[in-house]
């Protein structure tokens, strides 16, 4: 179970980073 909650919240940190970065991208 913790491995899972592990996985789910690493999925999210880089989803979170991938939109933060594309985001960026687009406003330069």
């Amino acid at each position: 179970n913790y491995r899972v909650m592990k996985d789910a919240t690493a999925r999210h940190f880089v989803s979170f980073v991938a939109q933060s970065w594309l985001l960026s991208s687009i406003n330069i």
